[in-house]
Order: C-alpha cells, then sequence, then structure tokens
C-alpha cells in the first residue's frame, strides 16, 4: 500500500461534521498505518480545522485570481484564517462541536488538552469531539448558562453558542475556609441546572494541579517541594529563580507549553481532585459524542 497514492474530491458533501470528523480521521489512519498518500480537495471548514495542526497532513490553499492559480502551503494561523475567510466560514460555526469546553484562556486550555491526552490515549480530541472556548477571567461576570429563553438580556448565553457546555474555573481562594464569589456559584447552579459540567479547580488556580515531579524536571531541581493547594504560583516561581514568577506573569502559555511535557497520567494520580473531575468530564464528552471509545 506504501506505493499507492489515492485522489478525492469533496468527499464531504451530504455529510454532517460529525460524520466528516470520522471519515476522515479513518483516512488519517490507513495512510499513517500503510504509508499510502492521499490528495483530497475540499471546501469544508471541519477538515481544515482537523489537519491544521497535524505533523502527518500537509494543507495547500489554492487561488485564482481570474488569470492563473497559485498554490501555497499553510503554515501559519494567518494564512489559516484567510482559507476560511475565502470559504466564508464565520464564528457561528462553533455552534456544530458536540461539546463546548470554557476556559479562562490559552494556557488553560493547553493543560486541559494534555489531560485529556493522557487519561484517553489521544482518543478524545480538541477540534473533534470537543473544542474550547476562552472567557477570559474576570469576564465570567458577563456570561449566564441559564436557557436561552431566559430574558436576562444584559448577560452573554452560553447555551446560546452550543447547549453541551463545560466550564472550568479557577477558585482563587487561598485558604480551604474562603468561599468561591457569588458570580461563580451563579455560574455553576445554572450550568448544572441543564446537566452540564461546572468545575471549580480545588486549589487556588489551574496550575496548582501541576504535578511536583513536572516542577523538579521543568527546572531540573529534585528538591523543590510541591506546589501547595492553595499557594500562590508566582511567588512560589519566584523562590526558585529571582523574577521567575514574573516571567510566568507575562507569558503563561510559554510556561505550559513548556512544564506539559513532563506531566503523566502517572504523576498526576493523587493530584487535589484532578483525575476525578477528568473522569466525570471524559465521561460526559464521550455521551455527547455518542462514542465508546
Amino acid at each position: 500500500m506504501s506505493n499507492y497514492i489515492f485522489g478525492f474530491e469533496e468527499l464531504e458533501n451530504n455529510l454532517h461534521p460529525a460524520l466528516q470528523r470520522r471519515l476522515f480521521l479513518y483516512l488519517r489512519k490507513i495512510a499513517v498505518d500503510t504509508g499510502c498518500k492521499f490528495f483530497i480537495t475540499t471546501h469544508s471548514n471541519v477538515v481544515i480545522d482537523l489537519f491544521f495542526n497535524d505533523e502527518e497532513a500537509q494543507i495547500l490553499h489554492v487561488v485564482h485570481d481570474g488569470r492563473s492559480a497559485t498554490v501555497k502551503q499553510v503554515t501559519s494561523y494567518l494564512h489559516h484564517k484567510n482559507i476560511l475567510d475565502d470559504l466564508d466560514v464565520r464564528a457561528s460555526d462553533i455552534l456544530q462541536s458536540n461539546c463546548i469546553v470554557w476556559v479562562e484562556g490559552p494556557s488553560d486550555r493547553i493543560y486541559f488538552n494534555r489531560w485529556i491526552e493522557l487519561l484517553t490515549n489521544g482518543k478524545l480530541q480538541e477540534g473533534v469531539h470537543y473544542q474550547c472556548v476562552f472567557y477570559g477571567g474576570r469576564l465570567l461576570a458577563h456570561l449566564s448558562a441559564t436557557a436561552p429563553e431566559d430574558h436576562s438580556e444584559d448577560l452573554i448565553k452560553l447555551l446560546r453558542i452550543n447547549h453541551n457546555a463545560i466550564i472550568l474555573i479557577d477558585s482563587d481562594k487561598r485558604a480551604k475556609t474562603d468561599n468561591i464569589n457569588t458570580t461563580k456559584q451563579r455560574i455553576l447552579a445554572e450550568i448544572m441546572e441543564v446537566d452540564g459540567i461546572g468545575w471549580v479547580t480545588a486549589g487556588k488556580e489551574i496550575e496548582n494541579y501541576i504535578p511536583v515531579e513536572a516542577l523538579r524536571a521543568h527546572y531540573n531541581n529534585v528538591t523543590l517541594s510541591e506546589l501547595g493547594q492553595y499557594h500562590d504560583i508566582i511567588n512560589y516561581l519566584n523562590k526558585i529563580k529571582a523574577k521567575e514568577g514574573n516571567r510566568f506573569k507575562q507569558n503563561k502559555v510559554f510556561f505550559a507549553d513548556k512544564v506539559c511535557q513532563y506531566i503523566t497520567e502517572q504523576n498526576i494520580e493523587g493530584v487535589l481532585d484532578l483525575k476525578e473531575r477528568l473522569t466525570e468530564v471524559i465521561n460526559q464528552i464521550k455521551i455527547w459524542n455518542k462514542t465508546k471509545t
């Protein structure tokens, strides 16, 4: 099969987005397993998003200006966005996702995706089974998980975007006896009423879920103490290295990318309630995707 080349034109025609993902992931598996190659033309944003960050795939953007055609390899987010603009894909297309996971920002998304990858052996993937969306910390006060027909028009309705919703929220607690604020209490109550999942971190922030083994490996220091449940990570990092906490604050995504390399299924065992909450989330995502894998 490694000597075979297959050509398919617009396989997505008449297929629901969920079926498109299943079909193209099946073709990807064949290509990886056998070494054959597929050339596929598509106008589907689902397919483009599916393979944009795939190391085994290459996306080529074909443009015709009325006189001649040009072909460019898609290598950047901006070029990826230009393709979607050409296809007239709109933000409302996120409605087609089987599940929306609301996270505070891009670093939270990195941790969440790493955990899901580890606990499902890569079988659940963002862009296929769920989609992360950022709510931006303090903007949480402007969100609501009540039913769309609720007439509180001053709040943004999460369920208008997608009724299969999970929200991950930092507790911001500095001690066990602290309470989460009223906004977070409201969001949790609302999302539970619609059978979604509200996850408030057991520690102060999402970073308090980082296993000490990962921090020791990242900083090459086996003597590092555990980041406590309610400890401030900026203060913790400043004790490791001068101004390290400040660097973390300026680029949380860079830090998350680096430390996630050392997070394993083994070292998240026993980290607060992480394994328990992930099991709940994974089971629910599988239900929404109607998959048992």
